[in-house]
């Protein structure tokens, strides 16, 4: 029989004060979790919400979550958040009465972290002690920790970790303290992994397919091509979103727009390791190959002189939402472009996080429909086709959205060993750069709205 850590922390309340809610430290739990009990009491702000697929020690659950923003205050007093998704019902707390005192009494080590000791088994919540009403992940539990070791008592078989609200007990109950034991719980459920929900009928792996399941696959589809202007209700979100921040410089001409931004925003986390891992790689490919080395190196300098790229000052710090991108050369044979540098916004630092594409709505499909455009070709008695040389509107990114498009670039290309600058993205364009398609309804939208019309093969 064992613990599990977890702390009292105290969320901002909906009145100003603050509201004490059991906390589980679950590295396991993929992401955080609030009871929706506690919304009553909390100060939060809806996030939106999300179809998840969600396994729990009482089964597996497919349903849509409302995702939150929840406050507390750190050890400076300074105000910070937890997203988190909401679930209904309390997750069972054991208790252990009189636990701080055998640790204190019985290990043959003693630490500076036993004055801090949060007993597990304190009532002292602001919600009737029902359970645990909130689950943290590792991404979340990491902000709490103090710059102290985490402690293990190898002897009790105990795990002391440090937080900025106290230290946690975790580990196994020795027998003597087991007629204590008390569980406090709701429900036995506990939130432990979460994916994206899937349709089980849009993939089959058997070979033969009744009729009701070929209806089913049918009837979930978003986009069947048999209505007119089909879009669908994200689509339009992303639209709206397009036609509400696009601005065009009244001098130059230029339009400026904001990213098309979904619910997830907040939980893009910055992707810095993998980024600066994937290009130092990338250093290394081009070294061993110097034509693509050359190559690669003519294709930025052909963004940096044309005011497509923009260097970035690391130590002026902003709020902006910031994300690195890990680039590769794609080789073409053309005569206007040799490699273009390909963006991957799909990128992201484990299975937990969140991708660039995954915080952005995708956009309607405006690219011109291939049959429509042929029957019209052949209406008329003559024909003409042409090839316009990077014939694309450029769009400036708005600025409090250019550290969402960060990337790494080399001191010197020509040097193994060469320290790493940072680059971002100045303007969306097409043709020599592109992020994995979620932005090309940027430049396709500003064409349609400005009366201009490019084909380009």
């Amino acid at each position: 029989m064992s613990l599990s850590p977890t702390i009292i922390i105290p969320l901002r309340g909906s009145q100003n004060n603050s509201v004490r809610v059991r906390t589980l430290l679950d590295p396991g739990s993929g992401t955080n979790w609030i009871v929706k009990d506690l919304l009553d009491k909390v100060k939060f702000t809806k996030k939106g919400q999300e179809n998840l697929e969600v396994v729990t020690f009482s089964g597996t659950v497919k349903k849509k979550f409302q995702l939150v923003e929840v406050y507390y205050l750190d050890e400076s007093e300074i105000k910070q958040s937890l997203m988190c998704y909401v679930y209904e019902v309390y997750t069972r707390h054991i208790t252990v009465k009189g636990m701080l005192q055998y640790i204190i009494n019985n290990a043959q080590e003693q630490s500076v972290l036993f004055k801090n000791m949060k007993d597990p088994a304190s009532s002292a919540v602001d919600h009737k002690n029902q359970g645990i009403g909130m689950i943290l992940c590792s991404s979340s539990i990491n902000r709490l920790r103090t710059k102290e070791n985490i402690v293990h008592i190898p002897d009790l078989d105990i795990l002391l970790e440090p937080t900025i609200f106290g230290v946690t007990v975790s580990g196994s109950i020795p027998a003597c303290l087991r007629k204590h034991v008390e569980v406090v719980m709701a429900n036995n459920i506990a939130p432990v992994l979460i994916t994206d929900c899937k349709d089980p009928c849009l993939f089959m792996s058997q070979d033969s397919h009744t009729l009701q399941e070929d209806l089913m696959f049918l009837w979930g589809q978003e986009n069947l091509g048999i209505v007119p202007n089909e879009m669908h209700d994200d689509d339009r979100t992303a639209l709206d979103m397009f036609l509400d921040s696009v601005q065009r410089d009244p001098i130059t001409g230029k339009f400026t727009v904001r990213l098309p931004w979904n619910n997830k925003k907040y939980m893009l986390s910055d992707n810095i390791y993998v980024a600066a891992a994937r290009t130092k790689r990338q250093l290394q490919i081009m070294m061993d190959d110097r034509s693509y080395g050359e190559a690669m190196c003519s294709a930025k300098q052909e963004l940096e002189a044309g005011d497509y790229i923009e260097l970035v000052d690391t130590t002026i710090p902003n709020e902006n939402i910031k994300y690195y991108l890990p680039f590769r050369g794609v080789r073409k044979d053309s005569t206007t472009t040799t490699c273009r540098m390909v963006m991957d916004a799909s990128s992201k630092s484990s299975a937990s996080d969140i991708s660039l594409n995954q915080a952005l709505y995708q956009g309607p499909n405006l690219i011109l429909d291939l049959a429509f455009c042929l029957l019209r070709f052949m209406l008329g008695s003559f024909g003409a086709l042409a090839d316009i040389e990077k014939a694309f509107l450029r769009i400036f990114i708005a600025e409090c959205d250019r550290d969402a498009l960060k990337f790494f670039w080399f001191e010197n290309p020509y040097d193994r060993r060469s320290k790493l600058v940072t680059y971002r993205q100045a303007y969306k364009f097409s043709g020599n750069f592109r992020i994995s398609g979620n932005l090309e309804v940027l430049l396709k939208s500003v064409r349609k709205s400005s009366g201009i019309f490019l084909y380009s093969s």
